[in-house]
């Protein structure tokens, strides 16, 4: 095992432990391992990732801060 764990890792097994603790399932399985079915099975995945080129922010309050933070890097 490594000296360092990455935040991901950390509450991947955090995550996975709470869940098998939840169902009583922890004892006689690893907790890393632990599969918690979907809450609906007819619906399937819902989110699939996607390119980040996909995505285009409309005028907001989060367009003008991306716009005010390049141009503060390009100036600094």
């Amino acid at each position: 095992m490594s000296s360092s764990i990455s935040r991901r890792r950390l509450l991947q097994a955090a995550g996975a432990t709470a869940a098998a603790s939840a169902t009583g399932s922890f004892i006689g399985s690893s907790p890393a391992r632990a599969a918690i079915p979907p809450a609906r099975a007819d619906i399937g995945v819902s989110a699939h990732p996607f390119e980040l080129g996909q995505v285009r922010l409309t005028a907001s309050r989060w367009l003008d801060n991306q716009d005010r933070t390049r141009n503060y890097l390009r100036f600094v």
